[in-house]
């Protein structure tokens, strides 16, 4: 898949990762043809040695490899792709901490759909580029590593024959690839932001519980809250000393989170409980709450500009401001907004 450093990739990354935020986000997944389910692990051998696969969430892939753990939240694909209904990361842009050379991650997981086995056969044949193992019930996990573009190439398919899982596929190596089942919050306060039990949530509080928890992958409660849209739990994690500004497993604050729900209450919340209202997603981008904003929601642009947000601040990647994005998107009424208030073209 063809990387660039362009308008094209700031746009591949907030708008695709915008949409699979939103509220219907989960819907959409639905649709689509992947193959974990959160808490899902993963493990596979090839010749390159072992990987390991967790889905955080619907979208959330943590990978782990030669000492390293690193997370991308994957785009649903909206049109079949080489046969693939499924979910992908882009890989745009170095938006890793560097481990071994590499900085980026080109991902894939979804269905592939034959009508005989000896076509599903073929089709595994021509992954001769990656590394992969295969078992008979058609899951294929195959992971490289492409040092000059410092990239790590991650692949999980489940083959149907017919629409059904094979019994038998010649090649098969079933002891290199094992399934399993993951706690993604192993602290009792995060498992409580989970099932949204204020009652639990406010128990653990008083008694010592740590209101920067994280799960697993590195995502703290609050995020979580605000990725679930919990206001009042937001609301007592923040009284409770929660920091705001924390970032989650893909470099995003709970902010960013709430932005690209739409969430204005909980943007308000975290605004007044001393969220940063020009912090940048981690990584090369640079992309702040306001550029999310601009493609979306006139209302979440105005309060973050009555509280100070900087509406010329520009990506690192591209130089793009938030009024890029709302004429990206063809948000006249922001544009107007944007323009009033001293955006610079």
């Amino acid at each position: 898949m063809p990387v660039r450093t362009s308008h094209f990739t700031v746009f591949v990354v907030v708008s695709m990762a915008a949409l699979a935020q939103s509220a219907g986000s989960e819907e959409s997944v639905a649709k689509n043809e992947t193959v974990m389910s959160p808490g899902m692990e993963i493990r596979a051998t090839t010749s390159l040695g072992q990987i390991q696969v967790i889905a955080v969430d619907e979208l959330t892939r943590s990978f782990m490899w030669e000492g390293a753990t690193r997370s991308v939240k994957m785009s649903p694909r909206v049109e079949r792709w080489y046969g693939s209904l499924g979910i992908f990361c882009p890989g745009a842009g170095e938006h890793w901490k560097e481990h071994n050379g590499i900085t980026r991650c080109v991902a894939e997981e979804g269905q592939q759909h034959f009508k005989s086995v000896e076509e599903a056969v073929e089709w595994i044949r021509s992954l001769a580029w990656l590394p992969h193992v295969s078992r008979d019930d058609g899951l294929v996990v195959g992971w490289g590593k492409t040092l000059p573009r410092k990239q790590l190439n991650v692949e999980v398919w489940q083959i149907l024959v017919n629409g059904k899982k094979p019994t038998h596929l010649p090649g098969s190596e079933n002891d290199k690839i094992s399934v399993g089942r993951v706690e993604i919050w192993t602290s009792p306060l995060g498992k409580a932001v989970e099932k949204q039990d204020a009652g639990a949530i406010k128990a653990l509080l008083a008694g010592g519980a740590d209101p920067n928890a994280t799960n697993i992958a590195g995502r703290p409660v609050l995020v979580e809250a605000a990725k679930r849209g919990y206001h009042e739990i937001a609301r007592t994690l923040l009284r409770d000393g929660a920091n705001p500004n924390l970032r989650d497993e893909v470099g995003r604050t709970a902010l960013h989170t709430a932005v690209l729900a739409g969430d204005i209450e909980t943007v308000k919340l975290l605004v007044a409980g001393g969220a940063d209202v020009n912090i940048t997603i981690a990584g090369p981008s640079a992309i702040t709450p306001l550029m999310l904003a601009a493609s979306k929601d006139a209302q979440i642009v105005k309060l973050l500009l009555e509280k100070g947000a900087d509406l010329n601040a520009r990506t690192e990647e591209g130089g793009d401001t938030a009024l890029f994005f709302a004429r990206l998107r063809n948000r006249e009424d922001i544009v107007r907004l944007l323009k009033d208030g001293g955006a610079k073209d």
